[in-house]
């Protein structure tokens, strides 16, 4: 049961990480790169080719949720720790999500400030 449900998670991201870099793909269909680093000033360190930069959190956390998937199936927690598994692998996704939905606000910031 908890594998499916770590499954469930893991799935469910991926298809909002990948349907938001959809969406992004066409709202910025006219660069043909985007921002992938900033200092912490917010300034652009890196561009990057725009599918490459839209694609890159998705398959990133993609692969670690599948990586999270399969231990949740093949090993077993210890004991104690079997309620575990479900809120780390929903934390996990949680930040995956927060960092991508940052990335775009700033690739959209950056945009916005270019056509003016």
């Amino acid at each position: 049961m908890v594998g499916l449900l770590v499954a469930t998670i893991a799935i469910l991201t991926s298809v909002l990480l990948v349907e938001s870099s959809r969406r992004a793909n066409q709202r910025f269909y006219d660069a043909k790169q985007l921002p992938m680093q900033w200092s912490f000033d917010g300034t652009v360190n890196a561009l990057a080719p725009r599918r490459f930069v839209l694609g890159f959190m998705p398959a990133l956390a993609t692969s670690v949720l599948v990586a999270m998937v399969v231990l949740a199936w093949v090993v077993p927690p210890r004991s104690g720790q079997e309620g575990d598994v479900i809120p780390a692998v929903f934390f996990m996704a949680a930040i995956f999500v927060g960092i991508h939905t940052w990335h775009l606000r700033m690739i959209d910031r950056w945009f916005n400030a270019l056509k003016k």
